[in-house]
């Protein structure tokens, strides 16, 4: 393999790497405001 194919290979890998952390993140952020959201629900007018 060259050195242009590896480092396209580690660049993909790195840019999957960066939408799944993303992926994750957002996740968890829409899980802590849904479960803010319902607590709050009882009080709301």
């Amino acid at each position: 393999m060259s050195a242009r194919a590896e480092w396209a290979v580690v660049f993909v890998l790195v840019g999957v790497g960066l939408f799944w952390a993303a992926n994750d993140y957002s996740a968890a952020v829409g899980r802590a405001r849904a479960r803010q959201f319902v607590t709050e629900l009882p009080a709301a007018p």
